[in-house]
């Protein structure tokens, strides 16, 4: 058999969380043999008087872990303790990238929002070796430095928090870790230059992309299965990164990096709508795109402040390297690079009509809050144009079916009327005609 690899002793000590009971039972044997491995263990020796000292020490060892283990058992589903650790954990994962190993003892009910990057079941009555050198295998693997890419916890995790709340995580504690994750490395988003302005915007709208993947997906679970009657847990996300944008406004030079600023912003709204809109919860599009978002000029509504066309101008999208070339290219690049957010719940086809649909009501909203003077349209005025879409007429029979009992107009957008959907459509129809004529 190969040995599995010792991982490198350079690296800090990795950090065991247990329930008291466990310990005898089976802890203390695991850290022994961990660490005839060679891995650096911090273990808090028993929990005997559990005072703050011995709490803040705990905190402090988590601060600067570059693993956890969990050890899950009948014990420890209850443990406040180990709840409060794993969330401090879970908060270093998504910050810091470090691994989560969840090592359980039986077949106890896991808690909600629990999740690891290796599960390894074990019995403490029989041989566990085999066991044993898969943990070491998994803490020796090395990962690119810094924040963990896409998965937030997983999708179903993260969707059974939403639907179903309690347990050792929240929905609103995980969303926060990575808005908090997010708001940091955009802080630190640096000046792009000046030269060939196309190719440097699209890699700058690339790193923008990079950043906020994981809270996009988070939020797209929040816009397909979330309470509606607790919007602050989209909301409060694109709000706080619309105020990061507006320090980087002021200090990137150039109108076009002052627009791209928002770019992150935008990406996590169409996160929030096309899950909406997925999830048969358009009504949930109402309190997101009319919520006030501060800029550089005061507050402005989502719908005006993260307009696609003021944030990449249409003319210069057309010029940028591997952009379709579409007058909507910002549109195609959105649907392309949010399509990973919403691979854990929709199928490629159901994504594409969501996503069509997003871009249609969100149009129908510009248009009738700003008084019909514009919208920036979307991929989907092309396909209308072309007879290759059908989701105007869908929306306008579902409109005549359903009159005030439409999702929207319930929700209280279009002033609650039947006829202002239908200006707002007229006037729709004239932008796409107009644009293509």
């Amino acid at each position: 058999m190969t040995a599995a690899p010792r991982p490198d002793p350079a690296r800090s000590s990795v950090f065991v969380s247990y329930a008291t009971p466990d310990l005898e039972r089976f802890v203390r044997a695991f850290v022994r043999r961990l660490q005839e491995r060679g891995i650096p263990i911090w273990l808090d020796r028993g929990r005997v008087l559990p005072g703050d000292s011995l709490l803040q020490e705990i905190f402090e060892a988590i601060a600067h872990t570059d693993a956890g283990i969990v050890v899950l058992s009948r014990h420890a589903v209850g443990s406040r303790w180990m709840a409060e650790e794993f969330k401090a954990l879970f908060e270093r994962r998504i910050r810091d990238g470090i691994r989560i190993i969840v090592v359980r003892l039986d077949d106890s009910p896991v808690p909600h929002g629990v999740g690891g990057d290796h599960w390894v079941d074990v019995d403490p009555d029989r041989d566990w070796s085999a066991q044993l050198d898969r943990i070491v295998r998994a803490l020796a693997e090395r990962r690119p430095p810094g924040p963990w890419p896409v998965e937030a916890s997983s999708p179903v995790a993260l969707r059974s928090l939403l639907a179903d709340p309690g347990g050792w995580l929240d929905a609103a504690e995980v969303i926060t870790t990575g808005t908090d994750s997010v708001v940091a490395r955009l802080r630190e988003a640096g000046a792009p230059g000046t030269d060939d302005v196309p190719r440097r915007l699209h890699h700058q709208l690339g790193a923008y992309e990079e950043i906020t993947a994981p809270l996009a997906e988070m939020l797209a679970q929040c816009g397909y299965v979330g309470d509606p009657d607790q919007p602050g847990l989209w909301n409060r996300p694109v709000q706080r990164v619309c105020r990061t944008a507006v320090p980087v406004e002021a200090r990137l030079a150039g109108e076009v990096w002052e627009r791209a600023a928002w770019y992150p912003a935008l990406r996590l709204a169409y996160a929030v709508g096309v899950g909406a809109v997925a999830g048969s919860r358009e009504g949930v599009l109402h309190s997101l795109l009319t919520q006030q978002v501060p800029t550089a000029a005061g507050t402005r509504p989502v719908w005006q402040a993260l307009a696609p066309d003021r944030i990449v101008d249409p003319e210069l999208a057309r010029r940028m390297p591997g952009w379709t070339g579409s007058c909507h290219g910002l549109s195609v690049r959105l649907r392309e690079t949010l399509w990973p957010a919403f691979r854990g719940i929709l199928g490629a086809d159901d994504y594409a009509r969501a996503f069509e649909r997003y871009e249609y009501l969100r149009s129908l909203l510009e248009l009738h809050l700003g008084g019909g003077r514009g919208t920036s349209l979307g991929e989907f005025a092309w396909l209308v144009h072309d007879h290759r879409s059908v989701v105007a007429d869908r929306i306008a029979d579902e409109v005549a079916a359903l009159g005030t009992s439409w999702p929207l107009l319930r929700a209280g957008a279009f002033g609650g009327s039947v006829e202002a959907v239908a200006v707002a459509r007229a006037e729709l129809r004239r932008h796409v005609h107009d644009s293509f004529s």
